[in-house]
């Protein structure tokens, strides 16, 4: 199998959980998500435990925003901007990438993006 990444992107409390802030699909995507989320990481983990010398080939990006002071509501380490779906600690094919800007995606790279173990497999 080819370098794959599975982005897990904005699935915070205050537009997943909370019952006065989530959108209207939210139940339905916490559920898709979950087991989504639960079949990619056992897919990874059954790589990695197959051969544990071979780098793996595929990550999991969750990206998290941060509203800037007046402009919404998931400021920092809120219940609001915590996320729904976490990054294992430890995993190194799981990784987090932090955003202020709404409905955009920084580039050059995030520098834990950059730093990455895996990302020489997303080139080839």
């Amino acid at each position: 199998m080819g370098a794959t990444a599975l982005f897990v992107t904005d699935i915070q409390n205050d537009n997943a959980t909370d019952v006065n802030t989530a959108i209207p699909a939210a139940a339905r995507i916490v559920t898709a998500g979950s087991k989504i989320l639960a079949t990619v990481q056992g897919i990874l983990d059954n790589n990695l435990n197959s051969n544990p010398s071979v780098n793996l080939p595929s990550i999991i990006v969750f990206i998290q925003h941060e509203d800037l002071p007046g402009t919404g509501s998931l400021k920092k380490d809120t219940h609001a901007w915590k996320l729904v779906f976490e990054p294992r600690k430890g995993v190194l094919s799981e990784i987090l990438v932090q955003k202020t800007t709404r409905e955009s995606y920084p580039l050059p790279l995030p520098l834990p993006l950059l730093s990455s173990p895996v990302l020489p497999y997303l080139s080839n």
